[in-house]
């Protein structure tokens, strides 16, 4: 979820974003003093606060998949298991598109393929 921030532009990618974020400290600072005057500072997950319920899982991952997680989670300033959700999350969204889009096209009818006669039944017709 995107929140729109008055004099914060659009960025085309993340890192410009980061540099942009990185070089402007104080509007940051001014923007957490705001929301802690206006009480919207709070702890626990974004799930918890919009009152979403959530039940823990376990997975096995692959040492390697672990690592590349981990890896592409701290490049984005993430802790793993939320970059793993988030993945997840995505995942899970863009086939629910391509599921509800392929089945909105009409489905070819199968065709059953021409019954064999035998003898016996070819002759009982031509009597």
């Amino acid at each position: 979820m995107s929140v729109k921030v008055e004099g914060v532009p659009k960025f085309a990618t993340e890192r410009e974003e980061a540099e942009w974020w990185d070089a402007n400290p104080n509007l940051v600072v001014k923007l957490f003093e705001r929301a802690e005057a206006e009480g919207k500072i709070t702890r626990g997950t974004t799930a918890r606060r919009l009152g979403l319920s959530t039940t823990a899982t376990t997975i096995r991952l692959s040492n390697d998949d672990l690592a590349k997680a981990r890896t592409q989670a701290e490049a984005k300033g993430l802790r793993y298991q939320t970059y793993l959700k988030m993945l997840l999350h995505e995942a899970l969204a863009q086939e629910s598109k391509e599921t509800s889009s392929s089945s909105r096209r009409p489905q070819p009818q199968a065709q059953r393929p021409a019954r064999k006669q035998t003898p016996a039944a070819a002759r009982s017709r031509a009597v």
